[in-house]
């Protein structure tokens, strides 16, 4: 009996030292829209489209993966990482969508002007692959 409670306290003490949930996600850069701001949001959301896979391990940025390309959304002000029921999600602000990353999604916005790039941060021109999409909202494909 004693061997046994050695072993169910090695094993208990072991699973203490195990890394958290959130160590198995790379979180990567999310990339905000410099005109999509908290108090400063535009009064019309733009519908252009386009659909992939939100993806975190091809850049230091989450980008979007689709057929022929992959870009970077640019997401409101007030976008962040949520991980529930082990995965990890993008929630956007003002009930505007959420999306668990690695899956299909289809972002709803605007392709971002090569002229506009240079009101971009700067570790964004820098580090994020474009071209740019500013993101209105997100739904994940069914």
């Amino acid at each position: 009996m004693t061997k046994y409670l050695a072993l169910f306290l090695f094993l208990v003490g072991g699973c203490s030292t195990l890394p958290q949930q959130t160590d198995y996600f790379k979180e990567a850069r999310l990339a905000f829209n410099p005109y999509d701001r908290v108090g400063d949001r535009p009064t019309v959301l733009n519908t252009a489209g386009t659909t992939g896979v939100l993806d975190t391990s091809s850049s230091p940025c989450l980008t979007i993966r689709s057929r022929s390309r992959l870009m970077t959304p640019l997401w409101p002000e007030g976008t962040v990482y949520d991980i529930s029921a082990g995965s990890l999600h993008v929630v956007l602000p003002d009930g505007r969508g959420r999306a668990q990353v690695g899956k299909l999604v289809h972002l709803a916005g605007s392709t971002f002007a090569s002229t506009q790039v240079d009101d971009l941060e700067p570790i964004v021109r820098e580090e994020c692959p474009g071209p740019f999409f500013a993101v209105s909202t997100i739904d994940m494909e069914k």
